[in-house]
């Protein structure tokens, strides 16, 4: 058993202000893909491998070129052993494909099998070839629990350190509204864990999958009931933007079914045939349609845009290199543009450096200040729109003072040259050290460019003021600034 660390493994907001969480969108497939519930599906080189349970007994799998059919494999993968820790059933399977820390035996699986005690126990298994399996009875239990545990989801973050993600009940009440979700930590490459943590306190989470879509980037989903119900027909997300060591919420619904017609029972998710989607295979009960779920498929057939940067630049600035990040981005854009209203910039060209980030260049300079709307079509015509992705604002004005320390009885005064970059008002007043006001040298409109003033050292009535020290209030378009002017008689 483990200790549970109570405090929710989130970033702060000010952690990472400018990278939002988006919940990428699945899209619903027609067709049922295995009349089984799936355990997890992994990328194989023909193709893909799903291993299922046609049994509370057995693990097996099935395997398709394209994610889409399927052929079930002869043989078992994994059976209930008499004596051992799953001599009862198996309910739960994740696995990882790692070579580099596993050379012998590269396929690492970590599976919950109930005890004849009704024990839950989370257990290792390895294979070779992802088809025979050995368990690692020496490493014994890696955890144990009265109520159950669900979907064990392995991810290796760097050379040593291995993460467990898993659902388990949190307060052993057997009841699947407690369900949460929980990770363990290992520095020997998965034969032993410590240091569980909850990863969403305040979220019900019945099963749990994960895709790296990005280096350093991760997003984990879980299966959750909608508001009121006690079965899970909603996937949410959480995003890591440091190989899962922290984490944001994801605004929005990955996916959601109708409790009245199903619910999802589990989730695995993997690349497509198409690199840049992914697919996720949840186990769903259909109301009313015996007692065992089956696998359909959602893809994410939209990109999405997360941010742009600079997500700023000026009305006379020129042509700019923008970097898109995102997701889903197809190997060949069709589109990509910025507009505000009837407002375009001129868009000469854009690249896709991976299926997460564009580079696209831009031409601001005379268009309409104000938020532009950055837009992306994929090549099947897919696309999505980000609103306010780049604020286009007039560049800040400047101001530079000749004489500023000047003799007004000897005939000199004070120039005073105001360059804006936008018509507007334009103020220059001079006050005294104390506060009190006295002259106004501007009051009125100036247009684009730089126009110039002059103070004389008089006050407002023609009178020149005393010897001293003045502050130059001076106010424009895009423009504060005050400056210190000295008068000697």
């Amino acid at each position: 058993m483990f200790r549970t660390l109570a405090f929710m493994f989130l970033f702060a907001a000010s952690a990472i202000p400018a990278l939002a969480a988006v919940q990428p969108e699945f899209t619903e497939e027609t067709c049922v893909r295995l009349s089984s519930p799936a355990f997890h599906i992994e990328q194989i080189s023909t193709g893909y491998r799903m291993y299922f349970s046609s049994s509370d007994y057995f693990v097996m799998s099935a395997t398709s070129t394209d994610g889409l059919a399927w052929g079930v494999e002869s043989g078992v993968r994994i059976s209930t052993q008499a004596g051992y820790y799953d001599a009862s059933s198996i309910t739960a399977f994740g696995m990882m494909y790692n070579p580099a820390d596993y050379p012998s035996y590269p396929y690492v699986a970590y599976y919950v099998g109930i005890d004849i005690d009704g024990n839950y126990n989370l257990l290792r298994a390895t294979s070779t070839d992802g088809l025979s399996w050995g368990k690692s009875s020496s490493v014994g239990v890696l955890m144990q629990q009265s109520s159950y545990i669900n979907s064990p989801r392995p991810y290796r973050y760097d050379n040593t350190h291995l993460k467990l993600y898993y659902t388990r009940d949190s307060v052993g009440s057997g009841a699947l509204t407690d369900s949460k979700m929980y990770v363990l930590n290992s520095i020997d490459h998965g034969k032993t864990f410590s240091g569980e943590t909850s990863l969403l306190p305040s979220a019900t989470a019945y099963s749990v999958c994960f895709s790296t879509t990005a280096p350093n980037k991760m997003h984990v989903y879980y299966t959750t009931p909608a508001s009121g119900e006690s079965v899970a027909s909603i996937v949410k997300g959480l995003t890591s933007y440091n190989n899962g060591l922290a984490f944001v919420q994801d605004s929005g619904v990955g996916y959601s079914t109708s409790s009245a017609k199903a619910y999802i029972t589990g989730c695995s998710v993997v690349r497509s045939t198409e690199s840049y989607r992914w697919r996720m295979y949840p186990s769903m009960q259909t109301i009313g349609n015996g007692d065992r779920p089956y696998v359909h498929s959602l893809l994410t057939k939209s990109p999405y845009i997360q941010q742009v940067s600079p997500n700023g630049v000026y009305q006379t600035s020129n042509a700019t290199t923008f970097t898109v990040t995102g997701e889903i981005f197809s190997d060949t854009i069709s589109s990509f543009t910025f507009a505000s209203g009837t407002s375009t910039m001129t868009v000469s060209s854009w690249t896709r450096d991976s299926d997460t980030q564009l580079s696209v260049v831009a031409n601001p300079n005379g268009v309409s200040v104000g938020n532009y709307t950055a837009t992306v079509i994929n090549s099947d015509g897919y696309q999505f729109s980000l609103a306010n992705a780049v604020n286009v604002d007039i560049a800040p004005g400047d101001v530079a003072l000749t004489e500023n320390l000047f003799r007004p009885l000897h005939g000199e005064r004070c120039k005073i040259d105001m360059t804006v970059y936008g018509s507007g008002d334009a103020k220059i007043k001079v006050y005294t050290r104390t506060g009190r006001k006295v002259k106004t040298v501007c009051d009125g409109n100036i247009t684009v460019g730089t126009t110039t003033y002059y103070w004389d050292g008089t006050n407002d009535n023609g009178e020149t003021v005393a010897s001293g020290l003045y502050l130059m209030v001076i106010s424009g378009p895009r423009l504060d600034s005050t400056q210190k002017v000295v008068v000697i008689k």
